[in-house]
């Protein structure tokens, strides 16, 4: 799968899931990225930073979420990944984000971050904040999401939204989690606290 394939396929379950959660914030998130698509490709391609990144794709899916998850599997190699700086380094060596649309995607965009999300299996991505308003959807998978002083797993189909500056974590167990995440409103790194 091409990577314009790849993410005309992630917009569209961002539609599909926003319409059934009625998340008139997560639609916006599907208007804005349908409106990059019609951008140039800015950053190429190159290589994931986990190892086995294939591998490491939970089997568990949603009936909204597996096409998109077999794309991501097959278009892979086509996707610009990244590293952010500001999360500690032991999260960095066990996740790999490839932003589609943003500052660091392979579509430019100053006014949204949307891209996939892996996090490898028995990892804690620890207790953090920042400005944007962030909606993380489970492609793939299951993790245990906290928000404030709540716990609650989420698996495949399921959306987390994250409310500006709300300290928030997530914890995988033997199986490890595929996001789609959007970011919105702040979207630099610079208010990122741990």
């Amino acid at each position: 799968m091409t990577f314009d394939q790849l993410t005309v396929a992630a917009v569209a379950v961002t539609r599909r899931m926003a319409a059934r959660i009625a998340s008139t914030a997560l639609g916006s998130v599907a208007e804005v990225a349908e409106a990059a698509l019609a951008a140039e490709r800015v950053r190429p391609p190159n290589d994931c930073p986990l190892t086995d990144a294939k591998k490491l794709v939970p089997d568990e899916t949603h009936p909204d979420t597996a096409l998109l998850v077999e794309a991501f599997q097959s278009g892979l190699d086509d996707l610009a990944w990244f590293r952010n700086d500001a999360v500690p380094s032991d999260f960095v060596t066990q996740s790999a984000a490839a932003e589609l649309i943003g500052p660091d995607g392979a579509l430019p965009s100053d006014t949204l971050r949307f891209g996939f999300f892996l996090i490898a299996p028995d990892t804690e991505y620890v207790r953090h904040w920042h400005a944007a308003v962030e909606h993380y959807m489970v492609l793939a998978g299951s993790a245990v999401f906290t928000l404030d002083a709540g716990s609650n797993r989420h698996g495949a189909g399921e959306v987390v939204s994250i409310p500006s500056m709300a300290p928030h974590a997530i914890t995988t167990d033997d199986a490890g989690v595929l996001i789609l995440y959007s970011w919105t409103g702040d979207i630099t790194f610079d208010t990122y606290g741990y």
